[in-house]
């Protein structure tokens, strides 16, 4: 009982935290996202543990596992979170904690692409579902010249286990 109070007001207070971010500044955003899911999940009582190096500036990360595995790769590396990707459940915590994502108003994938784009532009990387980031997010990231890498993650005991390719952390070359 008291352990669920305990997690109770840590989610309220990230709650607050994530409502006093900029919402202009996408790096700033991107930085305090990754931190607050961290908390989240070691306010759940879960640990992330990272294999390899994430990707320098903008990357479309395809993360590969359950539903709620787009939050271990955010904490594992600044990014922000595509919703229309998300499982309903996981859009509807997100939304609920105010964490810093691509849209605020989460209607549809045009405007993920919009913020996607956006997010691009300021070296930060989109973080969504595999299966989801095949469509309209794919070729917006291929537009703005940033990578796609897809980013495994593995269920441990007490966590998961987030791992970048090797020859992501690279940064992209251009002619």
């Amino acid at each position: 009982m008291i352990a669920a109070a305990r997690r109770v007001a840590a989610l309220g207070a990230l709650a607050v935290e994530a409502r006093a971010s900029d919402p202009w500044d996408l790096a700033e955003a991107a930085r305090r996202a990754s931190a607050l899911a961290g908390e989240l999940l070691a306010a759940r009582g879960t640990r992330v543990v990272v294999a390899g190096a994430p990707p320098v500036g903008p990357a479309l990360l395809a993360v590969a596992g359950g539903p709620w595995t787009p939050l271990a790769v955010l904490a594992a590396t600044p990014g922000l979170l595509a919703p229309s990707s998300l499982e309903w459940r996981v859009r509807a915590a997100v939304a609920a904690l105010g964490l810093p994502r691509l849209d605020r108003e989460e209607r549809d994938v045009r405007d993920d692409v919009e913020g996607a784009l956006d997010a691009f532009a300021a070296g930060v990387a989109v973080i969504g579902d595999e299966e989801a980031l095949r469509g309209p997010l794919r070729v917006a990231a291929a537009a703005a010249g940033a990578r796609r890498v897809t980013v495994s993650v593995l269920e441990t005991p007490g966590g998961w286990r987030v791992v970048f390719p090797r020859g992501a952390s690279a940064p992209r070359l251009t002619a």
